[in-house]
């Protein structure tokens, strides 16, 4: 099925148990192409698309969706029926004002995304306000941008939950973490899994609290590795310590080649090398 051209705005899945896909359920084929995906609700899971098969997504909008749970703008997993894996392709498009509990514009839960040339911005979430990867999916950003969202626990723009996510050429700046009872990662949250930034930019991202922030720019947990590649993590903020990086327990390589300066209160806890 081609959507060309077309509205999806103001569609809701009722039951408030498994709702989900409030504007699209997709379990074969779908691509959007020049497609507004907006103001639609899904009580469990995908609040604008539930995508559980093959989706494209060219020129498009997905805005101003709500779920109580999982993917605010679109929720990504496999379908134990179907053969294969779930795959999304996003191209040239914006993921923009949607709100979930856990990530805010996306949520993968077990499938592939790749996701180039396009904007996540203005999200929010519990944890993962731009964006949530999680422990059995992989996502690929290629020259994006992830930007101005927010979390009221953790992970401002990307939470990795022990996924497998590469960022190339993106940029992921002023985003923030915010929570009453300590935030960690303004920018981005590697809890567990492995990450590879090649090319990027981690620019003014916040945590911070009444009782404290940790790493600004991006925390590691759980045992997290990541690989910079000719990147910057500068600039970023946080309330506690490691304005660039928090290390609680996990790897970092490639410092010779990225920088993380500029920094506030300070660069780096616990980043031997840094």
């Amino acid at each position: 099925m081609t959507l060309n051209n077309c509205k999806v705005i103001e569609n809701s899945a009722l039951s408030q148990t498994s709702g989900m896909g409030g504007g699209i359920l997709n379990f074969g084929e779908v691509s959007l192409v020049d497609t507004t995906v907006s103001g639609n609700l899904a009580p469990a899971q995908g609040g604008g698309i539930e995508n559980q098969g093959q989706m494209q997504i060219t020129n498009s909008r997905i805005i101003n969706n709500t779920t109580n749970f999982l993917g605010g703008g679109i929720d990504i997993r496999k379908n134990n029926v179907l053969p294969g894996p779930s795959m999304l392709t996003i191209s040239n498009s914006i993921i923009s004002n949607n709100i979930a509990f856990t990530g805010g514009g996306f949520f993968n839960a077990s499938g592939i995304v790749m996701m180039n040339s396009s904007t996540i911005t203005n999200n929010s979430a519990g944890e993962g306000g731009g964006l949530e990867n999680s422990y059995v999916a992989t996502t690929t950003l290629t020259n994006s941008r992830v930007s101005r969202n927010t979390a009221s626990t953790d992970a401002g723009g990307i939470a990795n939950d022990r996924g497998t996510l590469t960022l190339i050429g993106c940029s992921v700046n002023d985003n923030q973490a915010v929570s009453s009872l300590g935030s960690k990662g303004g920018g981005v949250g590697i809890f567990g899994g492995t990450v590879e930034i090649r090319r990027s930019s981690i620019t003014h991202n916040v945590a911070s609290g009444p009782i404290g922030g940790l790493g600004g720019g991006i925390v590691i947990t759980d045992a997290g590795s990541l690989a910079l590649k000719h990147s910057q993590v500068t600039a970023n903020r946080a309330s506690t310590g490691g304005g660039g990086i928090y290390i609680f327990t996990g790897t970092v390589s490639g410092l010779d080649t990225s920088p993380v300066r500029g920094n506030q209160p300070d660069n780096c806890v616990n980043v031997p090398g840094c």
